[in-house]
Parts: C-alpha cells; structure tokens; sequence
C-alpha cells in the first residue's frame, strides 16, 4: 500500500493498481504496494483492477470417460474443432454444443496437427489422418520410388529412400523392348504387389516372381515394349518399421525458414525423426525415410518438448536445451541434400512437461523444476539464454507435478495458463501479472478458440471458460485477495484503524466482503453491498485497535464484480 495523504490526525494509504500474486517475498511486509500475499479467483485486469475470474459453462459433454485431446485449425479450408475422448475422436462445434463422431482410435492421450490441408493424430500407438470429410483412418503411407531409368538387367539410379512406415517401394525400369526378366534392386523380397506397363496394370497371372532374387519374369504376351522408365514395378521387403511413427506422441513443423518437414518426438527416446518430400518435391506427413532423424545428447534421456523460434528447431529434454538448424550436406558420393545440425544450448536448464513448451511473445516458455524459464536463443552455447521469471508464484510451482501440467497460451487475453490438475497459474504477460485459479475440474487438455478458453476434462465436458460465465456450471466462484501481514513503516508503533473505503463495480449486484486482521490474530469483518451496474465508493467500519501489524482480505462469491481500489485510513 502506498500512502497518499498524511492529515493531522490520520494517514491515508491507497492501493490504486493491484500487482497480482508474489508469494517468494523474505516476509510478507516486504509486498509491494497491491502485491497479494495469497489470491485465489481474482485476476488483475490490463488496467490494474481485481475481477473475479471467468466462469465455466459446459460447452459439449463428450460422455463420461476423460478428455484426451482437443484442437482446433483449418481442414480442407474449413475451420474445425476436433475431440479425442473415450476412444472416439469427434468432430465438435462449440457454439452450438454439438458433436459428430468420425472414429475411433484408442483411449489414449492424443495430439492432432494440421500439415497440408489435413489434421494428423498421434496418441503414441496409432498414426491417423482425418482429410476433413469421412471417418478418421489409419494413414495410407507414400510407396517411395527407390530407383529409376532402371535396365531389365538391374541397377539404375537410386532415387528415394525408403519409408519406414510400410514395406513397400517402386521402382522404374527402362525397358529394351525384348527382356523378359527385370531385376530389382534387392533379393529376399516378400511379393510383388503390382506391376504397370505405360500406366496399364499388368494381371498377375502374366508374370512370375522370384522372391529370393529378386527378380520378374514376363511371358512372352507382355514383354514390355522399348521405352524409357514406362514400367513401374511395386514389390514389398518385410514390414517395415512403423513403431518409429505410431510410437510418438508429439509433433512439431519445422525446415529452416518453412514448415515443410514434420518432426516427431515423444517416444521416450532421445530421438526425432523428420518427414520428406515426395517424387514430386511436396511436402509429406506419410513419408518418413530411412535415417531421417536427429539424436539429442545421450540416449538416457528423452526429448520432453520441441518448437519452432524464428528460424530454428528447439529441442528440450530434462535438464537441457539444444537448438536445430538447417543446412546444405553434400553425401559421399557427392550429392548435396538438406541435413538438420544440432548445437547446443544450455546443459542444466530444459522442460519438465512433455509436449508443453509455448511460444510468448515470440519467446519460448518452458517449465523446468519448479519455474518457468523464458529463453532468448542465439546460435552458440550459453547458459544465460534461460531466465526463470516466476518466483512469485515459487510455492505454488515448486510443489505441483510439472510432467502432467498443461499449458495454454491465449494470445487474445495476453495469458499463459499452467493448469495443475484441479488450480491454474496464470501469467499475465502484457503486464508481468501473476494470479491463481482454484476450484476447477481436472483438466487433461485445452484450447484458446473463439475469444475463450476451451478445456478438456477428466469427466467427458469441454468446459467453456469465459467472462460471459458468472459462475462454475451454476456454483459460486469463491475469491479472495489478502494483503501481506505489514507495518505500513511503523512496525515499532501501535496503530488504530476506523476502516477502510472500497470502490468497486458490480454488473448484476453483490456482496464484498472485507476483514481486517492484526499479528495477534483479532479480526474483524464487513460486508460492502453493492448495487448493479454502478461503481461505489463504500465505507466498511472495522476498528482494529493497538495492532503493530495487520492484514486485509478481500473476498465475494458474487459474480462479475471488479474492486477499483481501497483506501485505508490509518492513526
């Protein structure tokens, strides 16, 4: 508090602004003025007022079973809002509360991503695509094309590597018009599953294949006329490796200056692997090659969080943060490709919560034991590139399960949310504000959409959380807001105060309550009446006598009130 006036026989000192939650002050006396030594349910406006927070109405009620995933972005030019919940993934307006569902996947946590015009979905066992109509499906991998202008002899150029997703690959011959064996490029092959001559199918029943050598033997029908790369032959060799995608939980866009690779991570592992680009050089998120991967310092432990910043790749693990960049590599037989370089960044400081890194204010925000780091990265290494900026809400922090938090940045309200099971922390970036919200549903995921906040619970709702909303689904939002235990620069004297003036606006009416309470624990308590839609000025009478320090608390579970400022008069 800070004192404005000095009269005769009284002092008068007047919070104006009200600076949200410090908690990591040596004593409470230290608070400064508007700082609150414990706050639950107000949050600070941009102009420096107390508002009681947003309320929460059931957007749509997906069933019983927990929330999984939700995500919101454009499908074929279409804005979409998609649900994992239950073991179904489903299709939801917000608005209007309703939901389609289009499949199901398994009941695990899910991440969706939006990559060329479609919405991709891992949950760490499954890789689906949704293409904006239709049902969700398993994605249909890209076949690369592993060689062409191939003699019937064999050889050729070797073109694409091959997809770990499938078995398959293609390969092109230049045929010589007489040849009836074509050689591939491997032995030990599994079968053949297609053959096209000039873009026509050839049936089966006209050719023979030799698995063990890999090789095709035409009847004399349909041996292939001269041409140059006009026939395609798709053949299988094992299974593949799809572990190494439907394993991953995460998913980040990432190319130097473009979003044109997929990278994902999340497999307990310290690897990433990165999509490529198809025979046409388009972006692909179902061709995944052979070595495209990046590794993280030691395999002991994994990649926890990767995000784009500017034109770098940042890779987070538990106690580090290392940076990707792209570049030119020229191979060893002299061809020159794309290659991602891995410099590292900081070796103590990292993330703490899996998949939950965000970008504010163009700076990524990670958690890391107890706190949040706000980092600054240049292209070296430097352990200066990650400052902790929430030592006010340290105890809150310090104490809550980091790995299970989810993290929210609303960029229209200017609010980082860390939520905690059932509290949230929020950081009010426009204005460095801290302030807490308790009292919610578990939450297990969220979105900003719409100008709100929409969150997945443990129960099977999308709860809406909004300032439209004036209470939690019908149940009063019960908020306080203390001062520290403080002297006001008279600890060493006995102090009387008749009361305090709070102003304050109510849009629908309400109840404010405010006690005043000294180091001896002797409290005294009033009610401030306020009327709707008129900002007041009341005087609470609440005779504290012969105290050296004291505290206030504000408090109302009546919706929609804003506290402007109070002014305590002191002798």
């Amino acid at each position: 508090m800070a004192q404005v006036y000095r009269g005769k026989t009284s002092t008068i000192y007047r919070i104006e602004q009200f600076r949200g939650l410090n908690e990591c002050a040596d004593s409470e006396s230290s608070l400064k003025s508007g700082e609150a030594a414990e706050m639950s349910n107000f949050r600070v406006t941009p102009e420096g007022h107390l508002r009681v927070r947003p309320g929460l109405t059931t957007a749509v009620n997906l069933g019983t079973a927990t929330v999984r995933g939700l995500w919101t972005g454009f499908v074929a030019g279409e804005e979409c809002t998609l649900a994992a919940c239950g073991g179904t993934i489903w299709l939801v307006d917000l608005g209007a509360g309703t939901k389609i569902s289009l499949g199901t996947m398994l009941d695990k946590p899910t991440t969706f991503f939006g990559f060329n015009g479609k919405v991709y979905i891992l949950n760490g066992s499954q890789y689906f695509r949704w293409e904006g109509y239709g049902n969700v499906n398993a994605v249909i991998p890209y076949v690369p094309l592993v060689a062409v202008s191939t003699p019937p002899s064999g050889g050729g150029t070797l073109l694409e590597r091959v997809n770990v997703l499938p078995g398959l690959r293609r390969q092109r011959f230049s045929p010589d018009g007489t040849s009836s064996k074509y050689c591939l490029a491997e032995n030990l092959i599994t079968q053949v599953t297609k053959i096209t001559s000039n873009g026509n199918v050839i049936p089966s029943n006209l050719y023979t294949v030799n698995v063990t050598e890999g090789s095709v033997f035409f009847g004399s029908s349909v041996i292939p006329p001269l041409g140059e790369n006009t026939v395609e032959i798709e053949y299988q060799k094992g299974s593949g490796h799809p572990e190494l995608v439907t394993k991953q939980r995460f998913a980040e866009t990432y190319n130097g200056a473009t979003d044109t690779r997929v990278f994902l991570y999340g497999d307990a592992s310290n690897r990433a692997i990165f999509s490529g680009l198809d025979e046409f050089g388009e972006p692909s998120a179902v061709y995944f090659p052979e070595m495209n991967e990046v590794q993280i310092d030691s395999a002991n432990t994994p990649i926890t969080a990767m995000i784009r910043h500017f034109d770098k790749l940042l890779a987070f693990k538990e106690n580090g943060m290392w940076a990707i960049t792209y570049g030119a590599v020229t191979l060893s037989d002299g061809t020159i490709t794309g290659g991602f370089y891995v410099i590292p960044v900081n070796g103590e400081v990292g993330n703490s919560a899996p998949g939950q890194v965000r970008l504010v204010n163009n700076s990524p925000v990670s958690l890391h034991s107890g706190a949040l780091y706000s980092w600054a990265v240049t292209g070296t290494r430097d352990e200066r590139s990650a400052k902790r900026f929430s030592e006010r809400v340290s105890k809150t922090l310090a104490g809550a399960d980091l790995a299970a938090a989810v993290v929210i940045d609303d960029s229209f309200t200017q609010e980082l949310c860390v939520h905690l099971g059932t509290s949230c922390v929020v950081y009010e970036y426009s204005s460095g504000t801290f302030y807490r919200y308790v009292g919610l549903p578990q939450i297990t995921c969220g979105i900003a959409a719409l100008g709100a906040r929409y969150l997945g619970t443990s129960n099977g709702k999308i709860q809406k959380m909004s300032d439209a909303n004036g209470s939690d689904n019908g149940v009063p939002i019960a908020c306080s807001w203390q001062a520290g235990l403080r002297g006001f620069g008279r600890e060493f004297a006995p102090k009387y105060s008749s009361g305090l003036w709070l102003r304050a606006k109510s849009e629908y009416g309400g109840l404010v309550s405010v006690s005043a309470e000294d180091e001896k624990v002797q409290s005294r308590q009033n009610l401030a009446i306020l009327n709707s839609g008129e900002i007041q000025v009341v005087r609470l009478r609440l005779n504290i006598r012969k105290f050296k320090l004291a505290r206030w608390t504000i408090s109302t579970s009546s919706p929609a009130i804003t506290v402007l400022g109070v002014d305590l008069a002191l002798r």
